[in-house]
């Protein structure tokens, strides 16, 4: 029987890097304490109700030139009241943020989105990619592939590669989550779909305008399991 996972190689570097690494890793979380609270709800909603939420939201650059932008997004606490609907609920949860609209991108994908957002980076075009067993059956290789075989567009806007905090890469294998080998992405942002889709979580894309007028943008996976999450973050030129 084939293992479920691969050690990876940041994975054997925290074994040999020990109690140091460590120490320095709790300073230095991949996602914010108050945004992961920020998200149960929303969380909740997709481990039960099996959808996924796309999240594209104008954010406010940090006056410091920082690469931080705090979710804005009002999200409840909980919802009101039992929701079938699965658009119906997740516009409950986000009901107290009047800048944001929320709608069925396709079935399965829920989009929450605020008015004027900078989203160049979902139209560039990728060439050629290739995906490799692991890139299909995990979704930051999977991204990572997709940002290298990126066109001009894609390289202009300096895009880095997506990062995971650790955790184990699964092999591929009957029964488990995966991209389709079948599958063909024009855009990065098809592939980004694909991922959101397939392996299911929350996805937040961030953008802001700097004070030279360069762009800032995040993005953020929240999967509805924690060994899914990832970051990916860059920025246009002025």
């Amino acid at each position: 029987m084939k293992p479920r996972h691969r050690w990876t190689p940041l994975v054997v570097a925290i074994f040999v890097a020990g109690a140091q690494f460590w120490a320095c890793a709790a300073n230095s979380q991949l996602h914010p304490v108050s945004e992961i609270r920020k998200l149960a709800p929303l969380r909740a909603f997709v481990k039960s109700s099996g959808a996924s939420v796309w999240i594209e939201y104008h954010a406010t650059c940090a006056p410091d030139g920082s690469e931080t932008m705090p979710l804005d997004l009002a999200i409840r606490d909980k919802m009101k009241g039992g929701k079938a609907d699965p658009v119906a609920a997740v516009r409950d949860l986000v009901k107290g943020d009047e800048g944001v609209s929320v709608s069925q991108i396709r079935p399965g994908l829920i989009g929450v989105e605020s008015d004027d957002v900078w989203t160049s980076i979902f139209q560039a075009k990728l060439v050629d990619l290739k995906l490799d067993d692991i890139d299909r059956y995990n979704p930051v290789p999977a991204i990572n592939a997709g940002i290298r075989a990126g066109d001009a567009s894609l390289k202009a806007l300096r895009a880095r590669p997506a990062i995971r905090f650790g955790g184990l890469e699964e092999e591929p294998g009957k029964g488990r989550l995966h991209l389709k080998a079948s599958a063909k992405y024009a855009t990065l942002g098809d592939l980004l779909d694909d991922v959101t889709r397939t392996f299911g979580g929350i996805l937040i894309y961030r953008e802001c305008v700097r004070s030279d007028g360069s762009h800032l943008f995040d993005i953020d996976f929240y999967g509805k399991d924690d060994d899914y999450d990832f970051r990916l973050l860059g920025h246009s030129s002025p």
